[in-house]
C-alpha cells in the first residue's frame, strides 16, 4: 500500500517534496526536523509525508492531527464521503482507519497520529521549534485565523508556515491579515519561509 491507495484529496505533493528538501538543506544534520500537518482527513498526505521521510534517512518528528469527528467537517459532502469509507472498511473508527492505513504503508513509524484540536496541539511546541507547517484543517475565517494565530510563532526562523485552499475567500483572508503576501503553488497551497 502506498498513499495512492488512501482515499481522500492530495494535490500538494510537489510541494511537500520541496519544502521537505528546503528543510533539510536549511537545517542540516544532526538537527531534528520538526514537521506538523494540521488537518489528518483519511492520512493520504501523511502517508506520502511518512514515505518521503522515510526514504530520506534524516532524523524527522512528523505530527498530524486531526480531531476524526465527522461533527466538526465543515461541508455535508465530506461528512458522507468519512460516513462512506468507515462504512465500507469494517466498521473503524476513523482514526482507526488511518492508523491501520499508515500502518499496512509501512510508515507507521514515521508519523505520529495525534487527536487534536489543531490549536490546542501547538501549546506542546516551544516557539521557534518547528521547521514546516502545513495547516489543512477547517477552512472557515475564524479556524484559519485561529490555526495560524497559534503556529506561527512556532516556526523556525527559515521555517516554513504553509496550508491549502487559497482558493478559498476565507483562507485568503486569514492568511493577508495575519502573514502578508505569499507565495502560492498550482497546487492552491499558500506557503511563506519565516
Amino acid at each position: 500500500m502506498t498513499h495512492n491507495d488512501i482515499p481522500g484529496f492530495f494535490d500538494w505533493r510537489e510541494f511537500y517534496k520541496a519544502a521537505f528538501i528546503q528543510v533539510c538543506e536549511s537545517f542540516p544534520e544532526p538537527q531534528t526536523i520538526q514537521i506538523v500537518e494540521l488537518g489528518t482527513f483519511f492520512g493520504k498526505s501523511s502517508c506520502f509525508m511518512g514515505e518521503i521521510i522515510k526514504e530520506s534517512h534524516r532524523d524527522v518528528h512528523f505530527e498530524t492531527c486531526d480531531l476524526f469527528d465527522t461533527r466538526f467537517a465543515n461541508d455535508e459532502s465530506i461528512s458522507n464521503f468519512v460516513k462512506f469509507n468507515l462504512q465500507n472498511n469494517d466498521g473503524n473508527s476513523w482514526r482507526g482507519l488511518v492508523g491501520r492505513y499508515l500502518h499496512d504503508a509501512g510508515v507507521l513509524p514515521h508519523v505520529l497520529l495525534t487527536t487534536a484540536d489543531s490549536v490546542h496541539l501547538a501549546t506542546s511546541y516551544a516557539d521557534e521549534s518547528v521547521h514546516l507547517v502545513y495547516i489543512d484543517a477547517c477552512h472557515e475565517y475564524d479556524s484559519v485565523y485561529a490555526d495560524i494565530s497559534a503556529w506561527l510563532p512556532k516556526v523556525k526562523t527559515g521555517g516554513i508556515i504553509s496550508g491549502h485552499d487559497y482558493d478559498r475567500k476565507s483562507v485568503q483572508r486569514a492568511v493577508a491579515e495575519l502573514i502578508g503576501p505569499v507565495s502560492v503553488t498550482c497546487e492552491r497551497t499558500w506557503f511563506k519561509v519565516k
